[in-house]
């Protein structure tokens, strides 16, 4: 008595026994015999198969640069802020994750102080305005120069990050859950040649996208808990 498996297996031997004696270089036959299989076990032909896939990554790659894409938000900041950019107050930079404003420190802050004058404390507003309802993270970093005690210039770079997310979440247009700062201190100068340089005391604005993050996937799913 023949069972089941033996059946199949009898099958499959006479298969491969034809591909082995098959010519692949007439591959309209072979996708023809591979077609033929593949419809008795109930599975598309390989060029649906090819198909399906280019849709899904051709859908992939749409959603990915849809989502997270931060060129409409660079459009409007430059807008918004496009006094300070032309008088060399901020610079606005912006790579496949983020965009990043850098603030002078020329009117953010006072040398060796966190307080902020109210002139920044104006553009900081614009900033926090220009980025009203959109699902952006906002990571503040707070630097200074070199020219003092390396305890203090921790102090005061954390503290400076600290006056801007304050600021912003005063304003009211950025949830505190997705503020943060950082202090920096003295170590991540942007003018090698000038320790004292007003762009060593500097404060970064670094924005990312919460679309399509991890960030995203962690916030959706404690929501779920």
């Amino acid at each position: 008595m023949v069972t089941y498996s033996d059946m199949v297996t009898l099958l499959l031997t006479f298969f491969v026994m034809l591909l082995a004696m098959a010519n692949f270089d007439d591959t309209k036959r072979v996708d023809a015999v591979l077609g033929s299989i593949q419809a008795s076990l109930g599975m598309g032909s390989r060029e649906e198969s090819n198909a399906a896939t280019g849709e899904r990554e051709e859908s992939f790659e749409e959603n990915s640069d849809a989502e997270g894409d931060l060129s409409p938000l660079r459009s409007r900041l430059e807008v918004s802020l496009s006094d300070q950019l032309s008088n060399d107050l901020i610079k606005l930079t912006e790579d496949q994750t983020e965009i990043r404003l850098t603030l002078s420190g020329r009117i953010l802050f006072p040398r060796g102080g966190s307080e902020l004058h109210p002139v920044s404390y104006q553009m900081v507003t614009d900033i926090a305005r220009a980025l009203a309802g959109q699902e952006v993270a906002v990571q503040v970093e707070g630097h200074s120069d070199w020219t003092g005690k390396v305890e203090k210039n921790w102090e005061v770079s954390a503290q400076r990050a600290l006056a801007v997310v304050y600021a912003i979440q005063d304003i009211g247009t950025i949830p505190g859950e997705h503020l943060q700062a950082t202090g920096m201190g003295q170590y991540r100068p942007s003018n090698l040649d000038r320790g004292d340089s007003e762009w060593n005391r500097r404060v970064e604005i670094v924005i990312r996208s919460r679309q399509g993050s991890v960030l995203e996937a962690i916030e959706q799913l404690e929501g779920g808990i």
